[in-house]
């Protein structure tokens, strides 16, 4: 009898088994492999988030809320700001990038990529942080409908009526006495950092029980040891989505500190457009009960109004600055001085063009700074307000 060919079934192996058996030096390491997976998902929810306002606002205030508070607890602890000391390294980082690659010596293409793949997985993993972290409150409903309050057409009266409310609220202030000037024209405030922390928590919980968008959870303030450099940035204060941390410039005026803050606090919070951003500091300091908070925001609020007044009509502005207090005439006078030679810089236009893009990439008008304008005379334009 003849010997019959025996036939065997390999089981084939799936690629993804194939892939793990492999030396650990010709694949990715598990966190790089996660960082891009992380960046997959975030494009899909991106889309999400773009198509349906709704959901981006409910996910907003639920899933994004938990994200910014967990990043935030595990950062407020830390006295310094992380996301500063992170790219302040980033020099440090380059160099041991440079001599880390000569050093393995890559000599194929699959090692070069590989190796240039680990490096490149960490802009995955931050596309992906401020896609589930920040872009809910870019692509949500506008503030205005959230609030049940419509903007409409911006005329010279509304501007006038609102400079006319924000000037008598500020003279109010000042005329209690509780506003302190100095010798350099500049209004004092005599708290610390956390004592300022504690106030605006405690004014962004008065906001919250008035304000249905707004809500709060306990965080921290962080001045930034490279304050000095980033006046040239214009830059008063910036929330760091990878860390949820709150960071401050100290180095500008302290009225425009407690606003600055303010707005900070509103991007952790999950308003992430910078003109919401805006007009939240201006509702929470108005909540507050320290009196320096209050004119800070108003302050602040009032300077919105002035500009663009000026641009509406330049008589209509230089009336209204001088029916306003002399102590607060001469604190704006001396901040512009104090401005000046901040006022052009390179690193300022880098700034502002890189905050074009971000803004731009998640569908904002770039210059949306201007649109607080528009919300502050909308809330004065409300009926049972202050007008």
């Amino acid at each position: 009898m003849e010997n019959q060919p025996q036939t065997t079934t390999a089981k084939k192996e799936s690629p993804v088994i194939r892939y793990l058996r492999r030396p650990p030096e010709n694949r990715l390491p598990g966190w790089a492999l996660g960082f891009y997976i992380g960046g997959v998902l975030a494009v899909l929810f991106f889309i999400l988030f773009s198509v349906f306002p709704a959901f981006s606002d409910a996910y907003n205030r639920t899933v994004g809320q938990f994200f910014r508070m967990i990043l935030n607890f595990l950062t407020a602890w830390i006295p310094f700001s992380v996301a500063e000391a992170a790219v302040l390294s980033l020099p440090v980082f380059f160099v041991w990038f440079c001599v880390h690659t000569m050093h393995r010596q890559l000599n194929t293409w699959r090692q070069s990529w590989l190796y240039t793949a680990r490096i490149l997985s960490f802009i995955a993993l931050l596309f992906t942080l401020m896609t589930f972290v920040f872009t809910p409150g870019y692509k949500g409903r506008p503030l205005s409908d959230k609030l049940e309050f419509r903007t409409g057409e911006i005329t010279k009266e509304k501007l006038e009526a609102t400079a006319d409310i924000l000037r008598n609220e500020i003279d109010n202030l000042v005329g209690t006495g509780q506003i302190l000037f100095d010798e350099k024209d500049f209004s004092r405030h005599t708290k610390t950092w956390d004592e300022l922390n504690v106030r605006l928590l405690a004014a962004y919980k008065r906001a919250a029980a008035k304000y249905g968008p707004i809500s709060t959870f306990p965080s921290t303030v962080k001045p930034l040891f490279s304050s000095p450099a980033l006046m040239y940035t214009h830059i008063a204060g910036i929330y760091t989505f990878f860390t949820s941390e709150v960071c401050i410039n100290a180095n500008y005026p302290d009225y425009v500190r407690p606003f600055a803050t303010a707005h900070e606090m509103a991007h952790q919070r999950g308003f992430a457009k910078e003109d919401e951003a805006n007009f939240i500091a201006f509702l929470v300091c108005a909540e507050s009960e320290d009196p320096y908070i209050r004119y800070s925001g108003l302050m602040n609020s009032y300077q919105y109004i002035l500009s663009a007044l000026y641009s509406a009509d330049p008589d209509s502005f230089r009336t209204q600055w001088g029916e306003l207090n002399s102590y607060t005439q001469k604190e704006l006078i001396a901040y512009d001085k104090f401005f000046q030679p901040y006022e052009h810089s390179v690193a300022a236009d880098i700034a502002d063009s890189v905050s074009h893009v971000v803004q731009s990439t998640e569908g904002v008008i770039p210059n949306s700074y201007g649109l607080v304008v528009d919300l502050l005379v909308a809330y004065y334009d409300q009926p049972g307000s202050d007008s």
